[in-house]
């Protein structure tokens, strides 16, 4: 699959699909770790507990409802990174076959706004009129100026 902007942007909005416009993601905002796969542990503080996996932050809700695997998301060394590397790992292992910058962006711009604890929708929105959530300066500004 070539990853354009209007692929990108399907593949964000079934993400909004599956938990609404209104949706945060518990580990976004100050102190969070976003994750494109989350693990949670039956028996939370016993290291030998079962790990359980889910979808984590939208971008990785994306991929995954893209048909992407959650387990070699998860074992992939770029599941907290950002998702410029995540479109790197993507391509390498054959996912897709490339994507274009206006993809890019909009899938980093969501991605920020998400990580600083706004909704999934108003991220959405936002990142589709080239914007994304400064915490520098409390305020939306375009993708280029975060440099995303």
């Amino acid at each position: 699959m070539y990853l354009n902007i209007e692929k990108a942007q399907e593949l964000i909005d079934s993400a909004v699909a599956e938990h609404g416009a209104d949706y945060v993601y518990p580990n976004s905002g100050p102190g969070g770790q976003c994750t494109y796969v989350d693990e949670f542990r039956a028996g939370h503080s016993d290291p030998d507990a079962e790990v359980v996996l889910s979808k984590g932050c939208i971008v990785g809700h994306a991929f995954i409802n893209a048909g992407f695997d959650m387990q070699k998301l998860y074992e992939s060394g770029v599941n907290d990174d950002g998702s410029n590397a995540l479109l790197q790992y993507l391509e390498e292992v054959g996912f897709i076959s490339g994507y274009d910058e206006d993809a890019r962006v909009f899938l980093a711009a969501t991605q920020r706004s998400q990580d600083y604890g706004k909704t999934w929708g108003e991220s959405v929105e936002k990142a589709k009129q080239g914007l994304t959530w400064s915490s520098y300066n409390s305020q939306w500004v375009t993708a280029d100026v975060a440099e995303v």
